[in-house]
């Protein structure tokens, strides 16, 4: 039995949400096609929010909006470079 598998066990046994499992590069090839499995580096940081805020059931559809909105300016804001001091 693989790890992957067991700790994917356990956490259903215990009610628990696996954010990522690292999969072995062979394990992935066996078991693409049944995981159908996607990797968090193939996903930009806008997307992992998107899908998490999709699993929350927020009926209020204006304020995920703010909630995007607001994500995006944070993650825009941490990318821009750093503005030089002028003396």
């Amino acid at each position: 039995m693989f790890a992957n598998t067991e700790i994917r066990e356990l956490a259903t046994k215990l009610e628990l949400t696996i954010l990522a499992v690292k999969i072995e590069k062979s394990e992935k090839q066996l078991r693409a096609k049944e995981l159908k499995a996607i990797s968090l580096d193939e996903l930009s940081v806008q997307e992992v929010f998107e899908k998490r805020l999709d699993l929350e059931e927020i009926e209020n559809s204006e304020f995920k909006e703010q909630l995007s909105q607001t994500f995006n300016e944070v993650v825009s804001n941490l990318h821009e470079e750093p503005k030089s001091e002028q003396v």
